[in-house]
């Protein structure tokens, strides 16, 4: 007598072993994925800051000459430039958590955590 529940223990396995494979591959891509996106991000904002200081210094500049003919003094000129840019510094630091700490941890967040890949598998 012959049972209704034979099992190809086999080909089970190897579906297993096919499933478990097909999982890491989707592991590995999402993680690339996402760090292209990191990097990319990365990259993106270091060009955008070092051109960003780079206007900055020229505007810095061209105060520094206005305030000198304005003033009559480019010791002066430059003391005030230096104050303004350390009251820029002072603003930044103060508004640090808003401005910088708080968007980067929403984007690592929206990044890493959000499974809207999942949804459409099954």
């Amino acid at each position: 007598m012959e049972s209704k529940d034979n099992i190809d223990y086999k080909k089970l396995w190897d579906q297993g072993r096919e499933y478990l494979r097909l999982e890491w591959d989707y592991g590995t891509l999402t993680a690339l994925e996402k760090l292209t996106v990191l990097l990319s991000s990365i990259a993106v904002i270091a060009i955008v800051t070092m051109f960003g200081a780079l206007a900055l210094f020229f505007l810095m500049s061209t105060l520094v000459e206005l305030l000198t003919v304005a003033m009559g003094a480019a010791w002066l000129a430059n003391c005030t430039v230096a104050v303004i840019l350390l009251l820029m510094m002072w603003v930044v630091y103060a508004c640090r958590k808003a401005w910088i700490i708080d968007p980067i941890a929403r984007f690592l967040t929206r990044l890493f955590l959000t499974d809207n890949d999942n949804t459409n598998r099954q």
